[in-house]
């Protein structure tokens, strides 16, 4: 049930309540979404990684994901804030690296962890939240640029702690191009074929002799090494976050089986996929008894 909606320029504003037991699906949306707990639980499910969620957590939904869920367990209350990818990129205040930042925020959905460091580590980004609720819920808002200000900061706060999740781009300003590259390879992570350099060519117009020092040139990253370690980050996530078998893990990201998945692995981590699921599992353990 909807409570109340307000818009403001490249801003939407929804409050919702939803009976526990409800499902909202968010599907291939072509716009961001902030969602904030106002309260409740549930989970959050985006393709296979599945995180609970609780009163107070802030998460980002994307713009093309096929399959973004939010599960309530209880009623839940949430605030919504629809926006464009152009409502970061035609503000003064985020000038400086706005393509990297909308880069950032569209690259949300490949861990999730982001939501628990922005509720362990960020009290300020729940209080900007609350003030957002606040200055919605009066009868008249007069203050338009307060409210953009306010969803600017929760952007920041955002963006930070998924960096942090992030393999690090270092180095050169990320030219358009580049950006549409890095967008395109974590979406398509999950399908090989469309990641060949030949692929890749054909796709952003770069020959292939040439595309990988382009990317290199922009990025510090060797292509095929990025695209790899993307995949290994995402692996690692698997592996401590669900209960898929090492074979289905290699199936899902294009590995010809589960021995090819075990080598690469322990080529770059020094550990197999098994072991590393038993390390995190008991470092789990120990941080929960300590």
């Amino acid at each position: 049930m909807i409570n109340s909606d307000y818009s403001i320029d490249d801003l939407h504003f929804t409050t919702r309540s939803i009976d526990g037991g409800n499902t909202i699906i968010f599907n291939k949306q072509m716009i961001f979404s902030i969602i904030y707990i106002i309260k409740g639980e549930g989970k959050y499910q985006v393709q296979h990684n599945t995180i609970s969620y609780g009163s107070n957590d802030i998460f980002i939904v994307v713009p093309g994901e096929e399959f973004q869920v939010i599960q309530t367990t209880s009623d839940t209350e949430i605030l919504e804030i629809k926006f464009s990818d152009l409502f970061i990129n035609q503000k003064k205040q985020f000038d400086t690296d706005r393509s990297d930042r909308t880069h950032i925020l569209y690259s949300a959905n490949q861990n999730l962890d982001y939501i628990v460091n922005i509720k362990n580590n960020i009290i300020l980004a729940h209080q900007i939240a609350n003030c957002l609720l606040s200055e919605i819920r009066e009868a008249n808002i007069v203050d338009g640029e307060y409210l953009k200000h306010l969803v600017y900061m929760i952007l920041l706060f955002l963006e930070k702690e998924i960096k942090k999740l992030l393999p690090s781009i270092a180095g050169l300003t990320i030219e358009q191009k580049v950006i549409k590259m890095l967008q395109y390879i974590h979406l398509n992570i999950f399908e090989p074929k469309k990641l060949t350099i030949q692929e890749l060519s054909d796709k952003f117009f770069i020959s292939p002799t040439y595309i990988g020092k382009y990317f290199k040139s922009h990025t510090n990253h060797n292509l095929h090494h990025y695209i790899l370690q993307y995949k290994l980050n995402l692996i690692q996530y698997r592996l401590k976050n669900s209960n898929m078998r090492v074979s289905e893990i290699a199936d899902e990201f294009g590995f010809s089986d589960k021995s090819y998945l075990n080598k690469i692995f322990l080529k770059y981590t020094g550990i197999s996929p098994s072991q590393y699921r038993i390390n995190s599992k008991n470092k789990n353990f120990l941080s929960n008894i300590s």
